[in-house]
């Protein structure tokens, strides 16, 4: 394991910190990347035990050039990076930063502190993350203690400046590792100036807007709706009102079928989805790894083949009704699925939904590559489902700012009834037994505008 530390004038503490730095039996080689110091930050550094490089590129802010040095020259399969100027920098800040990796819970890791975020996190990075990536529901995702797989750094683009530290976590979240996010107790470190503080608030913004622009797919379909939905948040609290929100699975609920059945028919995989069904009966395998299975066999297809087949599946009788009354009412309209978000959108465009969480299967130039990317969320409960219902619940409730409690959910499936403890009122819809036992709301006839009976 190697510890990196980028450094630029810091000959009062560097030596403390590196010190700290060797007394964890696990590290290797603790690397300095000097950023051209005026004061005597080498030596002292080559005093504690360290070894130092010069920064290839002189250039400040050039702390993302100094990490990008570190990754090159380091030799440790685990990297942690960490700033010189921790005053009560401590061994300790090591060890809780690499035992999730060392376990196998994480890709990366993040460490935040007890005292309140800065100025440029709660101003700038929390409310821009909300927007372009409502995923990264971090304390404080500027910190600039960070540990990880030396691999998963190797494939990740580094800024120079200060966005360095916000572009590696959405790069990080872009390459779905796993992220956590680890206390390191208190901190005490030098504070920036207030110009600074302005340029570093710029290039985080600059980072996170282009590498969420990046993202197209979820631009369109999500920025206009989180404008909307933050100044809906300020007239219902202006009015005195709480958000309220329904939100609906997809196949037998929202569609008169199964989009994975009519996938089956049309491009003739029943028999390999068959046995992939029967394999999760027997426990062979759990509904993730059958998802994966599946997503395989689509390799070579065309996501226009996947919209033609979703398009041709009808709703449920009533379902257009009943979100009409909803929206009327002011509810907002989610679809939660363990099925392709690619499908999803065009359920979603057709009944008017505002947001989406389901499994996206990865395309390159149209083309579906086999692989299949899953919400960055993890079920505490071990469910075994690609999509943890019970986790997007909570993702939604969050993101867009609506109560538990203000929520509805429409399923029939058992990965909806692992979620329906969780909110307000559940609905079964035509389902089986033990999707009803969980339900405070059973509707057996396949129409959904009896929901209305109990609004």
């Amino acid at each position: 394991m190697s510890i990196v530390i980028p450094a630029l004038n810091e000959e009062k503490n560097i030596g403390r910190v590196i010190r700290e730095a060797k007394k964890c039996e696990l590290v290797s080689e603790v690397l300095v990347v000097d950023g051209g110091s005026r004061d005597k930050t080498v030596k002292r550094a080559r005093e504690a035990g360290a070894r130092v490089i010069t920064q290839s590129r002189k250039k400040f802010p050039g702390k993302g050039i100094a990490m990008w040095d570190g990754v090159v020259n380091s030799s440790g399969d685990v990297l942690v990076f960490t700033d010189a100027d921790i005053t009560n920098f401590k061994t300790g800040f090591i060890e809780k930063l690499i035992e999730p990796i060392l376990v196998g819970e994480a890709d990366f890791v993040k460490g935040y502190y007890a005292r309140k975020a800065g100025r440029v996190t709660e101003i700038t990075a929390k409310p821009l993350l909300a927007i372009f990536f409502p995923e990264l529901q971090l304390r404080q995702p500027l910190s600039g203690e960070i540990a990880g797989n030396r691999e998963l750094f190797l494939r990740m683009e580094f800024e120079e400046g200060w966005g360095i530290d916000i572009g590696i976590l959405i790069n990080a979240f872009l390459l779905k590792a796993r992220i956590q996010e680890v206390n390191l107790g208190y901190k005490e470190h030098k504070m920036r100036s207030t110009g600074d503080l302005v340029t570093m608030s710029r290039e985080v913004a600059q980072v996170i807007i282009r590498h969420g622009v990046k993202r197209k797919w979820w631009f369109l379909r999500n920025f206009s709706h989180m404008l909307k939905s933050a100044f809906g948040r300020l007239h219902a609290a202006g009015n005195g009102e709480e958000s309220r929100m329904v939100i609906f699975d997809m196949d037998g609920t929202l569609l008169d079928g199964r989009f994975i059945t009519e996938l089956a028919k049309t491009k003739k995989l029943g028999r390999e989805i068959s046995k992939i069904n029967r394999e999760v009966k027997r426990g062979k395998i759990c509904e993730d790894e059958a998802s994966r299975k599946i997503a395989r066999l689509l390799k070579g297809m065309k996501k226009s083949e996947l919209v033609r087949i979703a398009s041709g599946i009808p709703l449920n009788r009533g379902v257009k009704r009943v979100v009409s009354e909803f929206k009327r009412r002011g509810y907002r309209i989610a679809i939660l699925s363990n099925s392709y978000e690619q499908v999803c959108e065009v359920v979603g465009c057709r009944i008017g939904a505002d947001y989406i969480v389901a499994n996206k299967l990865e395309t390159i130039n149209d083309e579906i590559t086999g692989r299949l990317k899953t919400p960055n969320f993890t079920c505490e409960e071990n469910c075994g489902y690609s999509v943890c219902k019970l986790e997007g619940v909570r993702f939604l409730s969050k993101i867009l700012n609506v109560p538990l409690r203000n929520c509805i959910l429409v399923g029939d499936d058992l990965s909806d009834a692992h979620a329906m403890k969780a909110v307000g009122m559940a609905v079964a819809f035509n389902a089986s037994q033990e999707v009803r036992e969980a339900a405070t709301v059973v509707i057996n006839k396949k129409d959904m505008s009896e929901l209305l009976n109990y609004l």
